[in-house]
């Protein structure tokens, strides 16, 4: 289980609003952001306030699925009144139902972080891997297993 609850209150959720990036629209709540869209000012709706999250909430959510911890983030934005917590999980399964990855977006090296030798080289002549940053491995998260194959598919 995650950490629902060990870090907000209902109160802070029924207070959650949506600000406008061009500042010029009222504080809005999530049902009538949900439905305008954009804010009446054209830009687009941001929360009003970024809640805190425990590191322990946090060091929770490690291994969890994609959906599920997506449902644990937006679960600080979403007024349970407004979107049961149990809905807001379906709908997210259902949103990446079509991805063709099981991990949704995967994490995937592109190097192993191997050391380099005394001159900076990988040792085979190549002047070293510039992906390769002393000993850390290098990751990119790719965001294209998608419907569209479009980085735009995980958007939320």
């Amino acid at each position: 289980e995650g950490g629902r609850g060990k870090w907000h209150t209902h109160s802070t959720l029924r207070s959650m609003r949506y600000v406008s990036t061009r500042g010029g629209a009222p504080p809005t709540a999530l049902d009538d952001v949900v439905l305008n869209g954009f804010a009446p000012d054209g830009g687009l709706y941001v929360p009003e306030t970024i809640p805190t999250v425990d590191p322990r909430v946090l060091a929770s959510w490690c291994g969890l699925h994609f959906v599920d911890l997506a449902a644990e983030v937006l679960a600080l934005f979403v007024d349970p009144d407004v979107v049961p917590p149990a809905d807001l999980r379906r709908l997210l399964a259902a949103s990446y139902a079509k991805f063709e990855h099981p991990d949704i977006t995967p994490l995937v090296p592109l190097s192993r972080g191997e050391d380099k030798d005394s001159n900076g080289d990988d040792g085979e002549g190549g002047g070293g891997d510039p992906l390769r940053e002393g000993t850390h491995p290098v990751y990119v998260l790719e965001l294209f297993h998608g419907p569209t194959l479009s980085f735009k598919d995980v958007a939320m």
